[in-house]
């Protein structure tokens, strides 16, 4: 499968363009609802719980689970013609190249017969052409664009039908009132009743959902699970097996027909033309999550098949439409504003639906937008749609309260002649309608600020460079400990060099932890204590107290690897919640997601680097973001593992395989062919004194970049990149101007499910992140890739 979907900047510049446009259109809408509330300035209340009614039901469960799904499918769909226009193109070139081995054999046996060579030449002409427009296909895959407009059709669509049925009820609310003009002074009771009745059950209604989003959102702070299934997840795992299979094969000449045949038949993208496994994965993709959407979503479940073009989805929209529940609410908001007051022009009255519109629009369009920035870097965390519910449904409950209480007491007030300060003050509110709703505008604005705050929460803490490793500052308890950050093990310890000092919160478990290396062991007692990050703390964080032998000047380890490593380390039992994975669990941040990132000091050979707990930072990398999923081959998986093979100029060093990512290990270790390979490209020569490869200053200027290669992409490795620090030589025991390479053997030989390391040297020339919540792995080039700081 790919490990990028998009190029970066095309995908940046048409959500920009999109967001762009429709902020502008929000801004026309409320510009003339300015307008309109300078002659009716009691209306400007009611324009805001239109403009918050379309702002909530944006993230009904029919919008998202259309949006979402349709998203993701399209999405999905450009992912599967890629990876098998790329297969197709490899298996193509392969035949290519045995076809010419076979001709140019043919060539030597048979000089003689110069028509044969014609038409060899002539089929081998015809074989390059075809392979040309293979690559023109896989051109034209790349050039895909990202589905941005989804939510925003989907939204116009379902907005036609609420616009035509205002118009409707506003024609035919005026007819009526140009028909019964003596009723005015009745109508105008019933319509402010109206409008006040229908507030306070939109009101209660939020409320109920109010409460049980806000139940939801505890649940998730406490326990970290959110009740989600991902089915795009699910798909993507069973079309990796299947894409895989393909690209590993393609080489295999004894199979190369049988091979051919299975592309081809692959490359079918209609319908019919799936095969069985595929249409299997379209299934989930166009069913799970429906079980949990509303009625027309499952109602309009097979048309989803039909979509694979963003604009298709606006005659879906219309038949969502259909069902009324938002054209109701319109509707009646509309005979309420008609009938509150009479003499409204119908044009006034579809301000509502306008308002109602732009405001749906926007945030349907923009689910959409965070669904495929999410997807395309693999970051889904559905718990900031839980913030944005809540948020709106509790702007929503107190706009609606406080509009409906102010008409009907005001109503009272004014029908019944009270008087005394109670019922002046709301005698005056009534009269005030256009300052209640700047107010309301206010807190509207404020709170959606306030939602985008707590929903970006993450948490950023200096990542100190010690050469061979990298190091974090953490307090636990009453104490301050410099601790090495490693990856590849998820347990955290101290009291190596300083001692545990307890804080106020710190327990005894009475457990004892052991935790295995390479080349020490750690063996301590269980405590739980809070953890300080930066400006975050982690209660009840679980941690080992005591020493390790072979192990220097840290105090302690900070382990970042996936959870699953903890298992079997604690005598109770069980596996031990991470650093990271606790921040996510007690809401301090939103994704438990992490990421590391490097930069070189100005006028100097030093770097800085920074961990980022919570987000993914586009201002720290450039170009695409490699989202590579974790890989199910052991013992690799276990870690933050993926699959790579790795080339040097025309040698392929190893073939795709398993190995993991590790901020703990110095050097990239290759298995033993791999290494031995590099070692005879580069001419290199081992220093018996550091146990490095050393190269001199000729050899290192012929070096060639080392290429990274993933099924969807690659990263290269600049030569620059696989130096040690020539200024750091003294620090390994090393020669002064002797250039020393940080690529080593990994110890055994290729196939063993773990040929590889990615460390700590070659990890600072890039931006990597490590998502718990997707169990994937993201990769991207920094400023800092290309440098010559060594």
């Amino acid at each position: 499968m790919d490990a990028t979907i998009f190029k970066q900047n095309t995908l940046q510049r048409k959500c920009l363009l999109t967001m762009g446009g429709l902020i502008l259109v929000n801004i026309i809408v409320w510009a003339l609802a300015g307008i309109t509330a300078r002659e009716y300035p009691e209306l400007l209340g009611s324009m805001v719980v239109a403009y918050t009614l379309g702002l909530r039901h944006a993230v009904d469960a029919d919008h998202l689970a259309a949006i979402d799904n349709v998203t993701r499918k399209l999405i999905y769909q450009g992912m599967l013609n890629k990876a098998r226009s790329r297969a197709a193109l490899q298996a193509q070139q392969q035949k290519e190249k045995e076809e010419e081995e076979k001709n140019a054999q043919g060539i030597a046996q048979q000089e003689q017969e110069q028509e044969q060579d014609a038409n060899a030449i002539a089929a081998q002409e015809g074989e390059r052409e075809q392979v040309q427009e293979e690559e023109k296909m896989v051109e034209d895959e790349d050039q895909w664009t990202p589905p941005v407009c989804v939510g925003l059709f989907f939204s116009l669509g379902h907005s036609t039908i609420v616009i035509i049925a205002s118009i409707a009820l506003a024609v035919t609310a005026t007819a009526i009132k140009d028909k019964f003009a003596a009723f005015g002074d009745t109508g105008g009771i019933i319509g402010t009743s109206v409008s006040a009745g229908f507030l306070f059950l939109i009101g209660f209604i939020n409320l109920v959902v109010l409460i049980q989003v806000g139940q939801e959102l505890r649940r998730v702070q406490r326990t970290g699970e959110y009740h989600y299934r991902d089915p795009v997840k699910e798909m993507i795992d069973a079309t990796a097996a299947v894409t895989d299979d393909i690209e590993a094969n393609v080489h295999s000449e004894q199979q190369k027909e049988e091979i051919s045949t299975e592309i081809q038949t692959k490359k079918d993208m209609d319908g019919q033309g799936l095969k069985e496994e595929d249409k299997s994965i379209d299934h989930q993709v166009n069913n799970s999550k429906f079980q949990a959407g509303g009625l027309f979503a499952r109602i309009f479940r097979p048309l989803f098949n039909l979509i694979d073009r963003s604009w298709k989805m606006y005659p879906l929209g219309v038949l969502f439409g259909l069902g009324f529940d938002t054209a109701t609410e319109v509707g009646l908001l509309g005979i309420a504003a008609t009938n509150a007051q009479a003499g409204f022009p119908t044009a006034v009255i579809l301000i509502f639906p306008a308002l109602f519109t732009a405001g749906m629009s926007l945030i349907d369009t923009l689910d959409g937008i965070l669904m495929v920035n999410a997807y395309g870097w693999a970051f889904v965390n559905p718990v900031k749609k839980l913030w944005y519910n809540f948020v709106v449904t509790l702007m929503g409950v107190i706009v609606a309260f406080v509009v409906g209480l102010a008409e009907l007491l005001g109503l009272l007030a004014e029908q019944l002649d009270l008087e005394g300060p109670f019922w002046d003050f709301f005698s005056m509110l009534s009269d005030n309608f256009g300052l209640i709703g700047m107010t309301l505008l206010s807190i509207a604005t404020l709170t959606l600020m306030m939602a985008g705050a707590i929903q970006a929460a993450s948490v950023s803490v200096p990542f100190t460079d010690a050469q061979t490793h990298g190091e974090i500052t953490v307090d636990v308890g009453a104490g301050t400990y410099s601790l090495l950050v490693d990856t590849a093990s998820a347990n955290t310890w101290i009291g190596n060099e300083n001692p545990y000092k307890p804080g106020p919160q710190s327990k005894d478990t009475g457990s004892t932890v052991t935790v295995s290396y390479y080349g020490y062991t750690f063996t301590g007692t269980e405590y739980t204590d809070d953890v300080v990050l930066g400006t975050a703390t982690v209660s009840l964080q679980s941690f080992g107290v005591g020493t390790a032998q072979n192990f220097q000047d840290q105090d302690g380890v900070l382990g970042l690897g996936p959870t699953r490593l903890s298992a079997g380390t604690v005598s109770s039992g069980g596996e031990i919640p991470t650093v990271a994975d606790n921040l996510f669990k007690q809401g301090i941040i939103t994704e438990d997601v992490f990421a590391i990132s490097f930069q070189s000091i100005a006028g100097s050979d030093e770097v800085s680097g920074d961990i980022t707990f919570g987000e993914v930072d586009p201002t720290k990398f450039t170009g695409d973001i490699y989202c590579i999923p974790v890989t199910d081959t052991s013992p690799a998986s276990d870690y933050w593992g993926i699959n790579a093979a790795f080339s040097y100029g025309d040698t392929v060093l190893l073939a795709q395989t398993a190995g993991i990512i590790d901020y703990a290990t110095t050097a990239l270790t290759l298995a033993t062919n791999g290494f031995t390979a590099f070692k005879q490209q580069t001419g290199a020569a081992e220093d018996t004194v550091t146990g490095l490869l050393t190269v001199t200053d000729e050899q290192y200027a012929a070096m060639q970049p080392l290429v990274l290669q993933f099924s969807g992409g690659s990263i290269s490795i600049p030569p620059n990149g696989l130096i040690w620090p020539r200024s750091k030589n003294s620090e390994i025991g090393g020669v002064e101007g002797t250039i020393y390479l940080v690529v080593t053997d990994h110890g055994s030989s290729s196939g063993q499910g773990f040929d590889f390391t990615i460390g700590y040297r070659v990890l600072q020339r890039f931006y990597t992140v490590f998502n718990a919540g997707t169990n994937q792995v993201g990769i991207a080039t920094t400023s800092f890739t290309d440098s010559q700081a060594n």
